[in-house]
């Protein structure tokens, strides 16, 4: 098992799900409504998962989740399937 799937195996449902969230811009205040915890609960959830990840802010969790395949990119912040027109001159 390689380092990046023994470390998504060491996270629960509930990091993932925090991690989403963190993912799609969410606060969180708004997770821990959606997942009906308390906003310590999730702060505690993400500091966990930072900690299993070897990463210290959301943004690294998030990019390593989504690189590894661990998080879904949000709507419409993905890569365009399609280059955009060039403009005439």
């Amino acid at each position: 098992m390689n380092e990046s799937s023994n470390r998504s195996s060491q996270l629960s449902a509930r990091q993932i799900a925090c991690l989403q969230g963190k993912a799609e811009g969410k606060k969180n205040k708004v997770l821990a409504v959606a997942l009906g915890v308390s906003e310590s609960t999730v702060a505690k959830e993400l500091y966990a998962a930072y900690c299993v990840m070897g990463v210290s802010s959301a943004a690294a969790a998030v990019a390593i989740g989504i690189s590894q395949g661990w998080l879904g990119l949000p709507l419409g912040r993905g890569v365009e399937s399609e280059p955009p027109e060039s403009v005439p001159a």
